[in-house]
């Protein structure tokens, strides 16, 4: 048996990695505002999140980039500097972690291919302090970050929601007819309130280990709305 000493070190901030993806520091606790529900994450602006200040003696020291913001020894790899070389960065998504864990930024650097613009490596930048975490890459660029929108996460919702009502709806006795009336309007306005208040239901992306996706780089949505929540992952399935 081996007596070597194994020690992982801590790692250091680098709060000049939000600086140069263009976010600021989230701590846990602390407020954040999310877009307007007419706005996706990966089509606008990066998310303006309250700062957090990171404690640190070091001075902030411009990164230039994206070699800058790696573990070097990531620059070792003749694949992953292939997929982040001549890339242009994407919008950062901030993901949520449920199960207590860090939260994070996925930092997605894209290539132009045939007119379009496709993801070809992603980063992920720890979201309190900013240091390099694990990246991603592919020799083939593909697709976009996210393939769900806040929008879209809602809108299958709501389908979801308007075919509970019509579930619930069948189920009414048909008679007496007065009740069936009076039990019907009751049931269309509960539903009714709910698809009307959705449209400013918190809505986050977030992941977790053994969650409702596998990997953090393709987290799904947490909508919460009057104590109900609904997961939404990027292949449109919905969990209630």
């Amino acid at each position: 048996m081996s007596q070597a000493i194994v020690e992982i070190p801590q790692p250091t901030a680098d709060p000049a990695n939000l600086d140069f993806i263009g976010v600021e520091s989230v701590k846990k606790g602390d407020g954040f505002i999310f877009q307007d529900q007419d706005k996706s994450l990966d089509k606008n602006e990066p998310v303006p999140f309250l700062s957090a200040s990171i404690e640190t003696s070091k001075p902030l020291v411009k990164k230039r980039s994206w070699r800058d913001l790696v573990d070097p020894y990531l620059l070792t790899d003749f694949e992953a500097v292939s997929a982040f070389e001549n890339t242009k960065m994407g919008k950062p998504v901030f993901v949520e972690r449920t199960d207590g864990g860090a939260d994070y930024y996925l930092a997605p650097f894209c290539k132009r291919v045939k007119g379009k613009s496709l993801v070809s490596a992603v980063m992920i930048l720890d979201a309190a302090e900013g240091y390099f975490r694990e990246a991603s890459w592919t020799d083939k660029p593909a697709g976009e970050l996210l393939k769900i929108d806040r929008n879209d996460a809602l809108r299958l919702v709501r389908n979801i929601i308007k075919k509970d009502l019509l579930k619930e709806l069948k189920a009414i006795p048909k008679k007496p007819v007065k009740n069936c009336l009076a039990r019907e309007k009751e049931v269309s306005l509960k539903y009714s309130r709910i698809l009307r208040g959705l449209r400013d239901a918190d809505a986050v992306l977030a992941w977790k280990p053994n969650g409702y996706s596998p990997s953090p780089y393709r987290p799904y949505w947490k909508i919460d709305f009057d104590g109900r929540v609904w997961f939404v992952t990027q292949e449109m399935k919905v969990i209630s």
